[in-house]
């Protein structure tokens, strides 16, 4: 087997902020743009290699956390072993960084340069007024920081402003097997496919799109999957070849842990792991996937305002963001259900979408907290766009892991009820609010399956 095993060219798909030494993506001091590295392309592969290895004992009712890290090690390194392989990746690409003045115009006039639900999403009410930004923009220019580092944090690169070459290697003088190979190239693809580099990569930042794939022959099923999705435009097609992709991934991570198919374990698995696609509420697994279109409506001269001072230029793919992360709040949740914005806000749970989410307003909690600190855990659902087939028509993978790692308590604090309230974080509980948040979000897209 040659060292050579694949190279790929792509591009961002949506906006991009890959963070930095001073986690921002641009230094003014240094004039300086942040680039993506190898090192965060590894990190993101070893992380969906450890998923499918935990799928594929799953599969095989064998689920076992120390072979999942002891295979992981063997391919990818450790602290005390090299990678089986190398991963080499170039960048080119610049960007506009944003103007610090531009940080001091939006703090003068954020309270008119706002939209409505629906210029976002066509169903939803015309009130209340809210900020066009994607919400976690939005949310880091309230912070209290000086303009010149706000404006650093928040510039990114445009759809198309980063060319990025990856080239995957055997590293010499060690045996790699086929099929080790194999997982490797699998794990790899799913990362590119499913993953995303920067930051707010789970509500569709960062995403990446194939420009060109060159396999070694050994692998052709895969450089044929490839070159399917970058050419379809249909999307029952994308839907089917992402299906195949995962399947196709287990199956040779079962074959590397020597494991078949048997019953699978029924129980929430104890960490995020790959299996065959569920979709609730008909068919529930430990990873879920839905393919969708997105329609975005035109941009508004209030939205357009306010991309243009953050020189956001591709207004339909910022707004596109906008309406995935409003899509994840509970102000959109109570919209989808009728209820105004203000209503006591308990029986939406939202804390499946991720934590932090509280905050410590005027003395005050609200949200979500581990006893007296916000506390940290990545969402169990993901928006990650997968195409582009118009300006503002999008291909969209909505993809959720369902697993137990949560706290087993979270204190809810409400500012209208004036009291808060102790969650017991069940197997049970983070089962049903998986699937209503999975239903919610159907709902509020649009789609029908």
């Amino acid at each position: 087997m040659t060292l050579h095993i694949v190279e790929l060219k792509m591009e961002n798909l949506t906006y991009t902020i890959p963070g930095g030494f001073n986690a921002a993506s641009y230094s003014s001091e240094l004039e300086l743009w942040e680039r993506p590295r190898a090192q965060s392309f590894k990190g993101l592969w070893r992380w969906w290699l450890r998923a499918l290895l935990g799928g594929a004992l799953w599969k095989g009712g064998k689920y076992d956390m120390e072979k999942v890290q002891q295979i992981t090690e063997n391919l990818l390194g450790s602290i005390n072993q090299a990678s089986k392989f190398i991963i080499h990746v170039s960048v080119d690409g610049r960007a506009r960084p944003v103007e610090a003045r531009a940080i001091k115009e939006w703090r003068q006039r954020r309270l008119q340069l706002t939209t409505i639900p629906n210029a976002l999403l066509q169903w939803a009410p015309p009130s209340p007024r809210i900020s066009p930004l994607p919400p976690r923009l939005s949310l880091l220019l309230l912070a209290r920081e000086g303009e010149d580092r706000l404006a650093e944090r928040i510039s990114c690169y445009k759809p198309g402003d980063l060319k990025i070459t990856i080239e995957l290697l055997k590293r010499p003088s060690i045996d790699v097997g086929r099929e080790e190979c194999s997982i490797a190239i699998s794990s790899f693809l799913l990362s590119l496919i499913f993953g995303g580099i920067g930051a707010i990569t789970r509500r569709g930042f960062g995403s990446l799109s194939f420009l060109q794939i060159e396999m070694n022959k050994e692998f052709q099923e895969y450089e044929d999957l490839v070159n399917k999705i970058m050419k379809t435009n249909d999307l029952k097609d994308v839907g089917i070849l992402l299906h195949q992709l995962v399947e196709e991934s287990l199956s040779d991570a079962q074959r590397v842990l020597r494991v078949k198919d048997t019953v699978s374990l029924s129980e929430v698995s104890d960490y995020p792991l790959l299996s065959e696609p569920g979709n609730p509420p008909e068919c529930i697994r430990p990873f879920n996937l839905n393919v969708f279109t997105l329609s975005i409506p035109e941009v508004t001269a209030n939205e357009r305002n306010a991309f243009q001072l953050f020189r956001f230029e591709d207004y339909e793919a910022m707004k596109l963001l906008t309406v995935i992360g409003y899509s994840t709040m509970k102000t959109f949740w109570k919209l989808i259900d009728g209820k105004e914005v203000d209503v006591p806000d308990s029986i939406w749970e939202t804390w499946i979408m991720g934590l932090p989410r509280g905050q410590e307003h005027k003395g005050k909690k609200t949200g979500y907290w581990l006893d007296d600190e916000l506390g940290r855990r990545i969402s169990a659902i993901s928006i990650k766009p997968i195409k582009r087939l118009r300006k503002n028509l999008w291909v969209i993978s909505m993809y959720g892991f369902l697993s137990k790692d949560w706290n087993s308590t979270l204190y809810h604090y409400s500012t209208k009820k004036q009291k808060f309230e102790k969650i017991i974080i069940s197997p049970e509980r983070i089962s049903k609010a998986f699937i209503d948040a999975w239903i919610k979000l159907k709902q509020i897209y649009g789609v029908k399956q």
